[in-house]
């Protein structure tokens, strides 16, 4: 660590990096790839940042509309409501990785095996 830093300021900011960076460079997202993220607190605004560096069209997940135009800055391409059926809808079956850092209340099928989920903390 760079000695100017405030390790109490960097610490969050570790957790959420390594938490993220690390599925993401796991299952090989890169250029080209749809990546959706799911909420937009502090792992989702770094899995925006790195999938979005990684060269991947990112998607941000959110029940909120008004975190569209932070979700936008961080380096989203779109944001789906995910309470209006018809925007999640859209997106069904195209991603290539999904990050998120809710913890998983649904099951995977079958028709949605070729997407590699990652859950957060």
């Amino acid at each position: 660590m760079p000695g100017n830093l405030d390790l109490a300021g960097v610490a969050p900011l570790l957790c959420a990096g390594i938490t993220t960076y690390s599925p993401m460079r796991h299952w090989g997202v890169k250029e080209g790839m749809k990546v959706g993220v799911v909420g937009l607190g502090g792992l989702g605004h770094m899995g925006v940042k790195f999938a979005r560096a990684f060269g991947a069209h990112v998607v941000v997940f959110t029940r909120s509309d008004s975190k569209v135009e932070d979700a936008i800055r961080l380096g989203a391409y779109e944001v789906a409501n995910s309470r209006n059926a018809d925007e999640m809808a859209k997106h069904a079956g195209s991603f290539n990785f999904i990050l998120d850092r809710f913890r998983p209340t649904w099951r995977s099928s079958r028709s949605s095996r070729s997407t590699r989920p990652m859950s957060g903390c």
